[in-house]
């Protein structure tokens, strides 16, 4: 269980501290296995709800850097905005499948990400907006995100394939190993007066968003620590190019390579007892 009541400021950098319990955010996990062992079905998921409050530099003073999610105030004068909603991360709810037959680890995993800030139009992470500037207005519902739909097969001999939609490889570390991940970082789209599904955290304030993007990739056996993934990746025009912009003629790719090393820890009173 987590307790999360966040308050956000932001005059020139931006300072975020947990000031005191308020909303409960559950977090659940179930497997479930046929008799015969031979199919399990996982079950995962979240809430998590903050209270943020973001008090933004003015617009006559802020300093804009292109691509970045610092909030600023309003062109009224007003910099201030109360908002409640998800964190970071959006409530989740994933699925899982998985078999091994024939030798071959078989898997699908489905993630729906719903958020809880009124979201109506476009993405539920970029505001479409409406006739008076804002889509945070009553009568309006919630959008849902569907991150995460792709299936994997393979063995520790012979690497494993990935096909479907999926995080991104590159800047995926950096973001999933966040220590705000489950907490709200940055205030970012809940700074403004139509609040996305999430704060995107550090993204936009150092991070380059690594997306959810439909993929091809496979990752080799395990080689003494050392495996390297590649695939590629649905080619995508950047948010705010324009509608005239042509398709890509080639797919996107990206790489990673990485290094596990395990490291054996022994306690004082081991060492004692050894010696």
């Amino acid at each position: 269980m987590k307790n999360l009541f966040s308050s956000h400021r932001h005059r020139g950098p931006w300072i975020a501290g947990t000031l005191a319990p308020l909303l409960i955010a559950p977090v659940m996990a179930a497997d479930f296995s046929t008799a015969d062992g031979k199919w399990t079905l996982s079950v995962d998921g979240n809430v998590n709800v903050d209270y943020i409050y973001s008090d933004c530099e003015g617009t006559s003073s802020a300093h804009m850097v292109s691509g970045g999610l610092a909030c600023v105030g309003s062109a009224n004068g007003s910099s201030s905005v109360s908002n409640i909603g998800n964190g970071l991360l959006p409530a989740a709810i994933t699925f899982g499948i998985a078999t091994t037959q024939n030798g071959f680890d078989i898997a699908t995993h489905f993630g729906l990400y719903p958020g809880i800030a009124t979201n109506d139009g476009g993405s539920p992470n970029l505001q479409a907006g409406t006739a008076n500037g804002s889509s945070n207005t009553a009568l309006g519902s919630t959008g849902l995100d569907i991150r995460q739909v792709y299936m994997t097969f393979g063995n520790k001999d012979i690497g494993t394939f990935l096909l479907g939609r999926q995080i991104g490889l590159f800047g995926a570390d950096v973001i999933l190993n966040d220590m705000t991940l489950p907490g709200v970082g940055g205030p970012g789209g809940a700074a403004s007066a139509a609040p996305a599904n999430t704060t995107l955290g550090g993204i936009g304030l150092g991070y380059i968003y690594t997306d959810w993007l439909a993929q091809m990739d496979y990752t080799t056996p395990d080689f003494a620590g050392f495996n390297a993934t590649i695939g590629a990746f649905d080619p995508l025009n950047a948010v705010g190019e324009a509608a005239t912009v042509q398709p890509k003629k080639a797919p996107g790719f990206h790489g990673k390579i990485s290094y596990t090393l395990s490291i054996r820890w022994f306690s004082n009173s081991r060492r004692n007892a050894a010696d």
